[in-house]
């Protein structure tokens, strides 16, 4: 937390909370979002999962998504990873927190919710996705989310570092969660199902 003073930790955050190079990573990645048709792109691939990831970067590292966005490759300064968090129908998480003090949580929902019984609780924070379509949060505090509608719930799953007024620092200590994050198999442990790439050949 001293890394990122004179910037205190809000907890949950709206956009314009953040510095400008922030509000602009996101914007331009919601955007990207938005224009690539990632629902009807992922839908088939992800409906036989409970709770499914598809993964475009990991803490600044590229990966063989299931999905082509070229848009998604950067450059990036502030955001380290670019997910899709697929929740199908009537399925919930548990109270859980993360560990990645460096990096703020960003959760944009790609498609149109009207039911206000898919929602994230923070805190005292409920926020329902009918209400809004941009979350932001600081992950290591007690959250759940939730979907108990009829239907899949889609998000953006971004981690972007904590606004400081040393962003390397910040950017080496990702780096240095997400390779302990990778050593005890971290999305395997959370419940998710990782979609990835399928191999050619063999």
């Amino acid at each position: 937390d001293l890394l990122s003073l004179p910037y205190i930790n809000k907890g949950v955050y709206r956009l314009e909370d953040l510095p400008p190079g922030h509000q602009d990573e996101i914007n331009r990645l919601i955007k990207a979002a938005n224009d690539a048709d990632l629902v009807g792109q992922v839908e088939e691939k992800s409906k036989e999962h409970k709770r499914a990831l598809i993964l475009w970067r990991y803490y600044g590292v590229p990966t063989e998504a299931i999905v082509d966005v070229p848009a998604f490759n950067g450059p990036w300064k502030y955001i380290q990873t670019i997910a899709l968090s697929v929740f199908n129908k009537k399925i919930s998480t548990s109270l859980h927190f993360g560990w990645m003090r460096a990096s703020l949580r960003v959760l944009y929902n790609i498609n149109d919710i009207t039911d206000g019984s898919a929602y994230i609780v923070v805190g005292n924070t409920t926020h329902r996705w009918c209400d809004g379509k941009l979350f932001i949060f600081d992950d290591t505090l007690l959250h759940l989310s939730a979907n108990e509608t009829d239907r899949p719930r889609y998000c953006m799953y971004i981690d972007i570092l904590r606004p400081s007024p040393f962003p390397g620092v910040m950017a080496a200590v990702c780096t240095l969660e997400s390779y302990v994050a990778k050593k005890i198999k971290l999305i395997s442990l959370s419940n998710w199902t990782l979609v990835e790439r399928k191999p050619q050949g063999g």
